[in-house]
């Protein structure tokens, strides 16, 4: 009987030491699933990052000259003529609840620039 008690002894430290070896073994396995993650993590947000100066760098250097030249050159886009241009009369009347008294509203004129 004590010679079965020390073997079940036995058996049961040596399951405890291999379930630990097992732990230790996956645990290590999610580190370096994790720090494969993170890599590849560090590396999209390098090439955001390159991306998004850029985009800041032409936003800074980018004037209303600039822009109006890209507009039209890079996308095709012309002025209004009078047959382009709508014009639109607008009532004294509100569509909005207020409290406070309407005012006079004057003419507006909306402009549109078209792309070809």
């Amino acid at each position: 009987m004590a010679q079965l008690k020390g073997r079940f002894h036995f058996f049961l430290c040596a399951g405890l030491v291999m379930a630990g070896c097992m732990l230790v073994v996956i645990m290590y396995i999610r580190l370096f699933s994790k720090t494969n993650e993170l890599s590849s993590m560090r590396s999209q947000l390098n090439e955001i990052e390159s991306a998004n100066k850029a985009q800041i760098a032409t936003a800074e250097n980018m004037n209303m000259d600039a822009l109006y030249s890209y507009a039209t050159d890079a996308l095709g886009m012309v002025d209004a003529t009078a047959e382009t241009t709508i014009q639109i009369k607008v009532v004294s009347q509100s569509y909005t609840t207020s409290n406070l008294p309407v005012q006079e509203i004057p003419d507006s004129k909306v402009t549109f620039h078209w792309f070809n």
